[in-house]
């Protein structure tokens, strides 16, 4: 059998394709090429396919020309088969796109969890720094007090003026050298405190070490005071630890128009506060009774840390 095909395509004109075959199956196998062709110019215009075949016989030759459009049979087989194609590669997407949005979403979950870890790790250690802050603040205004401050120029200002704790317990079993700490279960052992009483005080003070410590820094404690003084008066209690007072100093005065002339100047009575830690108790006492030349008589002005409980 001789089976000849005809292809027109707007695009490449007319294709002939001839096969030879000995047997009649020779028109499937050129019907076959031809939708692969077919295929291959849809999109270029393809219009129809035109095959015709040629029987040729032992003894005798017998020709006989056949033609048909297979074209229309051609287009919705290639349909059909394109469009299985199009539905298997869209299932083959559909789960690839699913794979990966899953993964994508478990990778979200991730770094959210990670992010949450990560902003309660930062808010944690921002309460313990606010936390820190809030005990230090405590500390600070609770070892502190106001006191009459004499500036340089003369002036006298009130300011917070901060008093480290000198009265420390220790716990039993700690060596004398080991650190102390100024709280007891969070609260602290004592306290600073300002008084104010005219002179006589009506107090006997004592000089100790702050603790058994050798190097412990000597401090000036009340070791009695009398009833309905002056003192007792004012709150000062028997075993507070004094830390501060005012005293009075004589200083020269100059003024600018002596200083032109060659004037000495003249004496003025100053009034200042005189720290008493670690200060022998002889100058505690003196500096005590300088309060005496305030021209002012103003009351004396003492800062005393008491232990806790000693009310």
């Amino acid at each position: 059998s001789i089976v000849t095909a005809v292809v027109s395509s707007k695009s490449t004109g007319t294709c002939k394709m001839t096969i030879l075959y000995g047997s009649t199956s020779s028109l499937s196998v050129l019907l076959a090429l031809c939708f692969i062709l077919a295929l291959t110019e849809e999109a270029h215009g393809f219009t129809s396919i035109t095959t015709t075949r040629i029987i040729v016989g032992h003894h005798h030759h017998h020709a006989q020309g056949k033609t048909t459009n297979h074209h229309p049979r051609l287009i919705r087989l290639a349909m059909a088969e394109t469009s299985d194609q199009e539905e298997s590669a869209t299932t083959i997407l559909s789960a690839k796109a699913k794979a990966l949005q899953e993964k994508a979403e478990k990778l979200r979950a991730e770094i959210a969890a990670l992010q949450d870890s990560k902003e309660q790790v930062q808010e944690a250690q921002r309460q313990e720094l606010q936390t820190q802050l809030d005990q230090q603040e405590a500390y600070m205004q609770h070892y502190s007090a106001e006191i009459p401050i004499l500036k340089p120029d003369g002036s006298v200002v009130m300011e917070r003026v901060q008093f480290p704790p000198l009265i420390q317990n220790k716990s039993e079993g700690e060596d004398e050298n080991d650190e102390v700490s100024t709280t007891t279960n969070g609260q602290f052992q004592s306290d600073i405190m300002v008084c104010e009483a005219p002179l006589p005080l009506g107090m006997i003070l004592g000089q100790e070490r702050a603790t058994e410590a050798s190097n412990a820094p000597a401090v000036i404690a009340v070791d009695e005071i009398l009833a309905d003084s002056n003192g007792a008066l004012a709150g000062i209690q028997e075993g507070d630890v004094l830390r501060a007072c005012t005293s009075c100093k004589v200083e020269m005065e100059q003024p600018t128009w002596q200083l032109l002339v060659g004037g000495i100047g003249r004496p003025k009575t100053v009034r200042f506060m005189f720290g008493t830690d670690d200060q022998p108790l002889e100058t505690v006492l003196e500096a005590l009774g300088a309060n005496r030349m305030d021209p002012e008589e103003r009351p004396v002005v003492l800062v005393v840390e008491r232990p806790k409980g000693s009310e």
